[in-house]
């Protein structure tokens, strides 16, 4: 753009036309990431791959039996989604293969915007008129639309971006290691089957995340009780407590919560760290979509505050969402409590 094109753009901003440019990016980028999920549900099937969650800002919706249903994510802004490889283990190879298939929707719809655009760069970069600093309507869009055609391709410059250090990164990381065992379990493993061996057994090149050792441990902890290994538990379980019991918050942990408030409410009782974690992050599994997440509050209530009427309620949520979600963790946790709530109730009935 020459000076005077360039004191023709800042004329059209101080002038006020700025903000209505600015709405047309951002609703542009809504129409191109619509667009591109839409490509991706044509294209990821050709990779292997499928969509199983998709958030347009407060939309939500999720594949369920093959079907599509309302989801209940919460707020992302633009879009946001999910995929699933069916019959596959490797979360590495999985992941490579999404962020190829998302490269090639987005550098098939930037080709195509850059084309729908070539008129436009023209009016943009030419001179305005000696005697009109302001851009007019066609030269106003015209920037909008070379604006976006740039953001365009800077998305695809991201995921190459992606895909040279996803490529980079060694494949024996801790946090890879996590992604394999959540992708085996959405394709319908059995934890109970599967090799998780104690995190001192696993050796990594760099130190792992906090996030992605909490991770670990959880599932590790989860495959101990579902195998009524429990025995083993304490070492797991403690380290996690260590990890948080002096920490604020920690939202992308709340799983984690969710077992220490179960297994100190119901496995080894202690009522001090029980109230301890469910202090920190109560009102988050409340409200939290998981069915581990009410299921722990349902044991927390029976447990520590003797409340038979808030565990039933509960563990019935629990078991809802269990079932609409095809959760294979939790039914055996659930059944655990539902079958003492129902002695009781069968108790007190005689």
């Amino acid at each position: 753009m020459s000076a005077r094109g360039a004191r023709g753009l800042i004329y059209t901003i101080i002038n006020g036309k700025f903000p209505f440019l600015l709405l047309g990016v951002v609703l542009g980028i809504i129409v191109f990431e619509g667009l591109h999920i839409l490509f991706l549900l044509f294209v990821l099937p050709m990779f292997g791959l499928e969509c199983d969650m998709i958030t347009v800002s407060f939309f939500s919706f999720k594949r369920v039996n093959g079907s599509w249903r309302k989801g209940d994510q919460p707020y992302a802004p633009f879009v946001r989604y999910t995929f699933t490889e069916k019959g596959s283990t490797d979360a590495s190879a999985s992941h490579t293969r999404f962020i190829l298939c998302r490269l090639l929707a987005k550098a098939v719809l930037s080709a195509v915007v850059t084309v729908l655009c070539l008129p436009s760069w023209g009016a943009v970069l030419s001179d305005p008129p000696p005697d009109q600093l302001s851009f007019n309507p066609e030269t106003d869009w015209a920037f909008f639309a070379v604006f976006f055609c740039i953001i365009s391709w800077f998305a695809v410059i991201g995921d190459v971006s992606a895909l040279i250090s996803h490529a980079g990164n060694p494949k024996d990381t801790l946090g890879g290691y996590v992604q394999k065992i959540k992708t085996a379990l959405r394709n319908g493993a059995d934890i109970t089957a599967m090799d998780i061996p104690p995190l001192n057994e696993l050796q990594f090149p760099d130190e792992p995340s906090t996030a992605d050792t909490l991770a670990y441990l959880y599932y590790y902890s989860v495959s101990l009780i579902m195998r009524g290994d429990e025995q083993k538990l304490p070492e797991p379980m403690h380290k996690m407590t260590d990890m948080l019991r002096s920490e604020d918050f920690m939202a992308n942990c709340i799983n984690s919560y969710g077992l220490l408030i179960y297994y100190y409410s119901w496995l080894e009782t202690d009522e001090e760290y029980a109230r301890k974690f469910y202090d920190k992050a109560g009102t988050a599994l409340a409200t939290d979509t998981g069915a581990g997440s009410k299921r722990a509050l349902a044991y927390y209530s029976y447990a520590i505050l003797h409340d038979t009427n808030k565990a039933r309620y509960y563990l019935d949520k629990a078991k809802k969402i269990a079932a609409e979600t095809e959760n294979r963790l939790e039914p055996g946790l659930i059944h655990e409590l539902e079958e003492v709530l129902d002695n009781e109730l069968s108790g007190e009935l005689r």
